[in-house]
């Protein structure tokens, strides 16, 4: 085989590999909006980004609330008035299958202990969540421009743990050329890209379509 067959086969596996990863990643950004679209049929809206303690500090995260609609049986085992990492929650997140998990993560396959999302809420212009509150600016078909989720391919944060993205730090992963993902808030759906244009985010996606 010559030197240029083998890079373009390279390539080609490479190109493969990313469109791969992308149809993932977007599969569960949608799985995560449909969980996230029954909260709030169920209660009337969506979930606060953080429950929190009497002191107002984080406990939780938006993620634990909708545990039920993932199918995690844990949901009914742990203690929400509790810090997500207390010695009772973490005996029931450590007992749990990695597995369990797959609905944050990159691949199945990529799961490893401790379980990291690759799935938080944007905290940027345009978002659903009033970033000072942490509340939701209204039902998502109020809004259905606004941005709801970023997937991104690195997570450094347990699904329960509070904490999500700005729009400062999907700014930085954008121009170090890293893969992020969105999803907004209307009906149909809307999925696609992150880009830099002129100095400014770029949402590119379709409406009712997972791909470009």
């Amino acid at each position: 085989m010559s030197v240029g067959l083998f890079v373009a086969g390279v390539n080609m596996l490479s190109r493969a590999k990313a469109t791969a990863e992308r149809s993932v990643a977007i599969g569960r950004l949608s799985q995560m909006r449909i969980a996230l679209v029954l909260h709030e049929e169920d209660h009337g809206t969506l979930p606060p980004l953080n429950l929190r303690d009497d002191q107002g500090i984080p406990i939780q995260s938006w993620r634990a609330l909708i545990l039920p609609r993932l199918g995690l049986g844990i949901s009914t085992q742990l203690n929400l008035s509790q810090p997500w990492n207390s010695d009772h929650n973490r005996q029931i997140i450590d007992s749990s299958p990695l597995g369990d998990w797959v609905g944050f993560a990159l691949r199945r396959e990529k799961i490893t202990s401790p379980v990291s999302t690759h799935i938080l809420a944007y905290l940027g212009r345009g978002s659903i969540w009033d970033a000072k509150t942490g509340l939701p600016k209204g039902k998502m078909t109020e809004h259905p421009d606004a941005i709801m989720l970023i997937w991104i391919p690195r997570g450094h944060l347990h699904p329960l743990q509070p904490g999500d993205i700005t729009e400062e730090e999907v700014r930085e992963r954008v121009a170090k050329g890293e893969l992020v993902l969105f999803s907004a808030a209307g009906d149909s759906g809307r999925f696609g890209n992150v880009t830099i244009e002129r100095g400014e985010l770029v949402f590119h996606g379709r409406e009712g379509r997972r791909d470009e």
